[in-house]
């Protein structure tokens, strides 16, 4: 999500929910956190995104073990109700990234989200570095890194970061939510199925007779 200057200030955040595109940095930051690509040709996951409804292009990337698409509010364009539209779409999102190019810090009562979002507030450093401030909307101080709350990055390392703290924090959150099953959980509870289902209980004197003893 983009807040321009001055928006920070509104109290009504339609303005917010306007905007096409953001600043040069902005611009820059999202070619470094994914790639565009065209949702009509787009074979990968989607996130519920539809080139019919929320616009032709997205924020994409992938490597050899996930994809992630992101919901870019400057990209996403709804043809009908588009504001309205818009903020209820973002709204479903477990962790937001918010570039802020305001001096005031960001008021996350702006824009409402769900119980336990993590928002993750980037804003510009006059220093030439950017300056992190990561918020729990429950009101907890609790997200799970690896960017810490009140730190500056150089852009060398920011889009990486925010990119890596957005899927650890998604991933954590689902799982609080018992949306998402650990690999090893599953795993676990694949093996006990098998288990159960193929043993047979025998003495040990019955199973080394079975396993020594020609059929």
């Amino acid at each position: 999500m983009y807040i321009g200057p001055g928006q920070n200030r509104l109290t009504d955040p339609k303005t917010i929910f306007e905007n096409q595109q953001g600043s040069k940095d902005f611009q820059t930051f999202l070619t470094e956190l994914g790639w565009i690509v065209d949702l009509e040709a787009h074979e990968g996951f989607k996130g519920g995104l539809d080139p019919e409804l929320t616009g032709k292009y997205a924020l994409y990337y992938s490597n050899h073990s996930l994809e992630l698409i992101f919901h870019v509010s400057t990209m996403i364009q709804f043809k009908e109700d588009p504001i309205d539209n818009k903020k209820d779409f973002l709204s479903k999102n477990r962790v937001v990234v918010v570039w802020v190019d305001d001096q005031r810090a960001f008021d996350t009562n702006l824009i409402k989200y769900g119980k336990n979002t993590i928002f993750v507030i980037i804003r510009p450093h006059h220093t030439g570095l950017f300056y992190i401030s990561i918020h729990n909307s429950s009101g907890s101080s609790k997200y799970y890194g690896p960017l810490l709350n009140n730190t500056l990055l150089s852009r060398r390392l920011l889009a990486e970061l925010v990119r890596k703290t957005i899927i650890l924090n998604e991933q954590q959150l689902a799982i609080a939510e018992r949306s998402l099953v650990e690999p090893f959980r599953l795993r676990m509870g694949n093996i006990k199925s098998i288990n159960n289902r193929n043993k047979i209980n025998l003495s040990t004197t019955q199973f080394y007779t079975k396993l020594f003893t020609k059929k």
